[in-house]
């Protein structure tokens, strides 16, 4: 059931505004963590997209859920790649270890493109990112709707990106 906080606390969000956030959780009834908006995005979606860090340990605190998806079946976690907020990967990475096993697919969770958060990484060229999902079990061999495997989405994207295709594909390979 929509709340005016639960739009309050999107709209804090969206502004980065910590303090409002905070304060919109010592309310009773709390707003709700799995609202989302017109285009499917939870709180934790949003504070993931656009990089406010602080916002999303306090949505981590108060249990946001990680699984869900937007619209264009991306997870917050395809969303901080995605806009390249690399910072919180590893707090969103922290949230799903502690996740019990059974539920810590989310990491090979596909996007509407078949896109997995190792794919998307591979695609950026980031390596640092890419062992961290290789450490964390991401599966090497998914593929996305266009056939395309991290390895060899890597290979397809370096020209853009200053980390050679075989370097990434050997992370991935070796994996």
């Amino acid at each position: 059931m929509e709340t005016h906080d639960d739009e309050e606390l999107l709209r804090a969000i969206r502004k980065g505004d910590v303090d409002y956030v905070k304060q919109l959780f010592t309310k009773s009834p709390a707003p709700t963590l799995n609202y989302t908006t017109q285009k499917g995005q939870t709180p934790l979606h949003l504070a993931s997209d656009l990089g406010y860090s602080e916002i999303v340990d306090i949505l981590l605190d108060k249990k946001a859920p990680l699984d869900y998806k937007d619209e264009d079946g991306r997870t917050a976690l395809h969303l901080a790649l995605g806009s390249r907020n690399y910072e919180i990967v590893p707090t969103l990475l922290s949230a799903i270890r502690q996740r019990p096993d059974d539920e810590r697919e989310i990491i090979d969770l596909r996007d509407n493109e078949g896109d997995t958060v190792l794919n998307l990484a591979a695609g950026q060229g980031d390596v640092d990112v890419v062992n961290i999902l290789l450490q964390d079990g991401a599966d090497v061999t998914l593929r996305n709707n266009a056939g395309a495997t991290p390895a060899r989405t890597a290979a397809d994207e370096y020209a853009r990106y200053s980390v050679g295709p075989l370097q990434l594909q050997t992370h991935i390979l070796m994996a």
